[in-house]
């Protein structure tokens, strides 16, 4: 079991990709906008919502840390 970043995990690419990890028994950890809004995500066990500005580096570093890889589907 990996433990997965995954930036635009609330938009349609992002949601398949975050249903697709977790089937696969991965955790993923999804940086979004709004926790409140999460879009595909919604209801999906073995994500983690993470509020975070992809702008900014602290923001990412620190989310990324403890992840064994990195997905990036925001666009």
């Amino acid at each position: 079991m990996s433990r997965i970043l995954l930036t635009g995990g609330a938009g349609f690419v992002g949601g398949a990709v975050a249903r697709r990890l977790v089937g696969r028994g991965d955790r993923v950890v999804a940086l979004v906008r709004d926790p409140a809004r999460p879009g595909s995500l919604a209801g999906l066990d073995g994500v983690e919502l993470v509020r975070s500005d992809l702008r900014s580096v602290d923001e990412v570093a620190t989310a990324a840390t403890g992840c064994d890889g990195l997905i990036h589907a925001a666009g």
